[in-house]
């Protein structure tokens, strides 16, 4: 996968656990306990965000052959 469709993946990935923070945000402002799937749905995806950010370090440091270490 090229560089920027992994930066367009991530995102939108970026941007859906955004939103669904937001979701829960209001819920949590007005009192009233979310529903347990906005909950669910969360969880995953912040797991899959953090899945996805370990991938791309990963990657990067793979494609590192020399680090200097000089001051």
């Amino acid at each position: 996968m090229s560089k920027v469709k992994e930066k367009k993946s991530l995102d939108i990935i970026k941007k859906n656990v955004e939103h669904l923070r937001y979701r829960l945000a209001k819920y949590q402002i007005v009192g009233i306990a979310p529903p347990v799937n906005l909950l669910i749905e969360l969880k995953m995806a912040e797991s899959i965000l953090k899945i996805e950010l370990m991938d791309t370090m990963r990657l990067r440091v793979k494609n590192i052959k020399h680090i200097d270490l000089k001051a």
